[in-house]
């Protein structure tokens, strides 16, 4: 079920819960929605400090649709429209992603992704469509003033490459 539309093809989805003496089990139906229901391969991230920064990352080459649960802790997430075909072309939206929350979040191929950890050692799931190819990632830097991004922390820890990442009106010249 949908729980929360942030754009047509970016969602939140309540996923299913069963408790019992045992613990529990969360279903994650990706069959629910026709945007979901693709295949996927799975990545996982650990990420120790709060603070750390992942991001703005997309593939322009190969595309890729995101489905992100949070195992552990919570997060920060934003997601920036890419498609300049698209009427939310530039435009991006953020939302808290908490493990104690039985959700998931979808973001489809059109859009740059990152997140930033609000506690120490979260724990994160991507499903991914689309192959994951390093060599084509591409990144938008997280602190670009025109995005103007109200990260909730400073930032703690970021790789190289994210530092490195593009400033957003390169998309405009494309």
């Amino acid at each position: 079920m949908i729980k929360k539309k942030f754009f047509d093809d970016v969602f939140i989805v309540k996923n299913e819960k069963f408790i019992d003496k045992r613990g529990n089990i969360e279903i994650l139906d990706f069959t629910r929605n026709h945007q979901m229901n693709q295949k996927y391969n799975s990545v996982i991230t650990v990420n120790k400090n709060k603070g750390t920064i992942r991001g703005l990352h997309y593939q322009r080459k190969i595309p890729q649709s995101k489905i992100i649960k949070v195992l552990n802790g919570k997060i920060f997430d934003v997601f920036l429209n890419i498609n300049p075909r698209s009427k939310n072309f530039m435009k991006y939206k953020y939302c808290v992603l908490d493990s104690k929350k039985s959700e998931s979040l979808f973001i489809s191929k059109d859009y740059a992704h990152g997140y930033q950890t609000i506690t120490n050692d979260a724990v994160l799931v991507y499903y991914i469509n689309g192959k994951m190819r390093p060599d084509l990632s591409e990144t938008i830097i997280y602190n670009d003033p025109k995005l103007d991004i109200p990260w909730p922390l400073k930032c703690s820890k970021i790789s190289d490459k994210d530092l490195k990442g593009q400033r957003i009106s390169f998309l405009e010249k494309k």
